[in-house]
């Protein structure tokens, strides 16, 4: 409270202090809108703890032997994804792998 009584001074043209709000500002915590996006959140922090602990229980464990080649001649026995970067400039277009 000290320091916005401080801010505040300075703040003043006159160098009084100015009034402070000291109660708390009135919040929406009793709205349904709120209580939804907290038990939303709530459940996803919940999903996102056991995804990390499955990770660390895991995370070495092989899935499947993939080659660059694989990824690049078909991958019709794996689920993969290879992707060109593109440059779009407004003057000279678009550019496909970096021409």
């Amino acid at each position: 409270m000290e320091r916005l009584a401080r801010i505040a001074k300075h703040v003043n043209a006159d160098g009084g202090v100015a009034p402070v709000p000291l109660s708390p500002a009135r919040t929406a915590a009793a709205s349904p809108i709120i209580a939804s996006l907290k038990s939303k959140i709530g459940a996803l922090a919940k999903e996102r703890s056991a995804l990390k602990a499955e990770l660390l229980k895991n995370g070495e464990a092989k899935v499947q032997e993939v080659t660059v080649e694989m990824a690049i001649n078909g991958s019709r026995s794996i689920k993969t994804m290879v992707t060109e970067t593109s440059d779009l400039d407004a003057n000279d277009g678009i550019f496909y792998r970096g021409r």
